[in-house]
């Protein structure tokens, strides 16, 4: 198998800390940790073959953002319903977004890297629909997450087959 690691990650606290500065706290950008995969040769019973491959890596970046993704649609469902309250379930629901959405940007050391070095196809079309929905949610005001998500997956496909046309992958 393999080992994740978690890093500590100064240019992340810099960036953060200057972009709060610089928009008088109106940006909120949090990057202080890493995860790093090493391999575990002694413990598994095959052995990987030149070490972890960036496919491997990458299906473990994708976990970060995706969790992110679904844990901020439950606590909108579970407003919804009623069990969380409207103010917290939005400002949970928030973080979770933007910390996806920032995670996915292509910076050495966050998850968007790893995902944009394994496939740049699914990088445009998970970082589109992030953002598009992002965009449905934060400008509109537009909360229904299943229509959002075909919206923002519709507006993915568009620009993945964009960059398909112009042979970008």
């Amino acid at each position: 198998g393999l080992r994740a690691e978690q890093t500590f990650w100064w240019h992340g606290i810099i960036i953060g800390l200057a972009l709060a500065v610089i928009s008088n706290g109106k940006i909120a950008f949090l990057a202080a940790t890493s995860t790093l995969a090493t391999i575990l040769p002694a413990h598994r019973l095959g052995a990987f073959r030149y070490g972890a491959n960036i496919a491997t890596i990458g299906k473990i970046a994708l976990a970060g953002p995706a969790a992110n993704i679904l844990f901020s649609w439950l606590i909108l469902l579970l407003s919804h319903v009623g069990i969380i309250g409207g103010t917290i379930a939005w400002k949970l629901f928030s973080l979770n977004l933007l910390y996806a959405w920032w995670n996915l940007f292509p910076i050495p050391l966050l998850d968007g890297s790893k995902l944009f070095f394994w496939s740049r196809g699914l990088y445009a079309l998970l970082f589109t629909m992030l953002t598009t929905y992002i965009a449905l949610v934060f400008a509109i005001g537009y909360r229904t997450f299943i229509s959002g998500t075909l919206i923002s997956l519709l507006i993915g496909c568009i620009v993945v087959y964009q960059f398909n046309k112009k042979e970008w992958l």
